[in-house]
């Protein structure tokens, strides 16, 4: 266990640096579960610098959108077993955050990611197409989740960056303003 809260300060660290020089913005996180690395040590600091941090719900059907969390609002567990904010004051789509960190099962330095398998964040940041479409992707890992190669599917939407303990790695897996 000290190892894991070891790793995820680091996490931190390193989400405060690919963040610290961007103007605050929205931040989608997760509550971690099946031992996901925990994102959430980062959170009190991003809203210290400004940022409106969120957390995702999960609807009927396959949809996520995200609510704003400020800690202090009760959580309920999803179908899922996953805590999510019990009563949201307002629903955000996915594609209007500017930043959200993404749960890995297994990700590569390409930015291929394997998750649970339900295909939430997929579908969530599925629009390519979209030229509105900003949000930067950033998968959270350990450094043991971290594969040579993964390979991707059509449906895949590949992550912007990866952090880890020991490494920011952008990937260049998609074209992105400076």
């Amino acid at each position: 266990m000290p190892e894991r809260h070891a790793a995820a300060r680091q996490l931190a660290v390193r989400i405060a640096h690919l963040l610290g020089p961007r103007a605050p913005g929205t931040v989608g996180t997760y509550l971690p579960t099946d031992g996901e690395i925990d994102p959430t040590l980062a959170v009190d600091d991003l809203r210290a610098h400004g940022w409106t941090v969120m957390l995702p719900i999960v609807r009927p059907g396959t949809t996520m959108w995200f609510a704003p969390w400020d800690g202090q609002a009760p959580l309920q567990p999803n179908r899922f077993g996953i805590e999510e904010p019990a009563t949201p004051a307002e629903l955000v789509d996915p594609v209007e955050l500017d930043v959200v960190l993404v749960p890995c099962v297994g990700v590569d330095p390409a930015g291929n990611r394997l998750g649970f398998g339900a295909g939430y964040y997929d579908r969530a940041f599925r629009v390519e197409a979209d030229p509105t479409f900003h949000t930067l992707l950033v998968g959270t890992v350990f450094d043991a989740q971290v594969v040579p190669a993964l390979e991707r599917a059509d449906w895949d939407v590949p992550l912007d960056v990866v952090i880890c303990e020991s490494a920011t790695m952008p990937t260049g897996a998609r074209p992105r303003e400076s």
